[in-house]
């Protein structure tokens, strides 16, 4: 009798590794999956502040030197791009039009209405004005002036760390931030 108990054992411990073996892969993809989510959602959180950070100092400087901005690969800090790799953990966010987006609107207080009038172009470090209702184009002038708003998008591609899940793609993580123009 005791035979057969050291059988049965055996069969129950071979069998709870081959279950053990079966299972382990898709706690492990689980688990990475979560870590992943829980980096993703801390780099959305540091790119919100960055373009909080970028559109804060672009509404207060807008009078400075070309209002800011910076086509160079590691920008000063007394740039709106500058700004926005500094304010964090945001150095690895690429500085080009596809990643950091600076555009411009015209705003009339007491509405809520406002017309895009404009944005920075990277590639040309220069303001590039939008077509306007009835003809022409609107000047810097017009747009980067006191009152109206800037935005700042900042947008990252986060690699995942699941090997799995990394053969495939990045995840875009973006978020904008709008404020008046003040000085």
């Amino acid at each position: 009798m005791s035979e057969v108990k050291q059988r049965r054992r055996r069969r129950q411990s071979a069998q709870s590794m081959v279950e053990f073996a079966l299972v382990a892969p898709i706690l492990l993809l689980l688990l990475g999956a979560t870590i992943d989510f829980g980096l993703a959602y801390s780099k959305r959180l540091e790119v919100a502040n960055a373009a909080r950070v970028g559109a804060r100092w672009a509404s207060l400087h807008s009078g400075d030197f070309n209002q800011g901005w910076s086509s160079s690969a590691t920008p000063a800090d007394n740039t709106i791009q500058g700004q926005v790799l500094y304010s964090g953990d945001t150095l690895s966010v690429i500085n080009n039009s596809s990643h950091i987006q600076i555009k411009y609107f015209v705003w009339t207080p007491g509405t809520t209405t406002t017309i895009f009038c404009g944005r920075y172009d990277q590639p040309t470090n220069a303001f590039v004005g939008a077509p306007k209702a009835g003809s022409g184009t609107y000047a810097l002038t017009e747009c980067v002036a006191v009152g109206n708003i800037v935005q700042v998008t900042v947008l990252y591609d986060y690699p995942p760390l699941t090997p799995f899940i990394s053969q495939f793609a990045t995840f875009p993580v973006g978020s904008s931030a709008s404020f008046v123009i003040q000085s």
